[in-house]
């Protein structure tokens, strides 16, 4: 039999906004998308083992995500997963900075 592409069931914006991260009622915060297509290759996407949108502070804008994705280990940056619906606290996640031996830093 065939089934159906359920990809359509879950969409990040939508579940953002329900737990309060991006939306009217908060500011501090905006999704950012990724592509993945048959032009754009998972490789090539700016954090491959991410989904396709992700929440990041909207002070950032494209350039500095991708300055600092460049120091984090596979490219996983910071990127908050969760808000207290009371307190407003962010839980973030990402990868150890790759700072090493090298003293690799991010100027931004």
């Amino acid at each position: 039999p065939e089934y159906p592409d359920r990809w359509d069931v879950f969409d990040p914006a939508v579940e953002y906004e329900r737990i309060g991260l991006i939306g009217d009622g908060n500011p501090n915060w905006q999704l950012y998308r990724q592509e993945f297509s048959d032009e754009v290759p998972v490789a090539d996407c700016l954090a491959p083992t991410y989904p396709s949108a992700w929440v990041v502070p909207a002070s950032l804008d494209d350039d500095q995500i991708r300055s600092a994705a460049k120091y984090r280990s596979k490219q996983r940056m910071p990127a908050a997963c969760w808000m207290h619906p009371d307190t407003g606290a962010v839980m973030t996640r990402s990868s150890q900075p790759m700072a090493g031996v090298a003293a690799k830093s991010n100027a931004e």
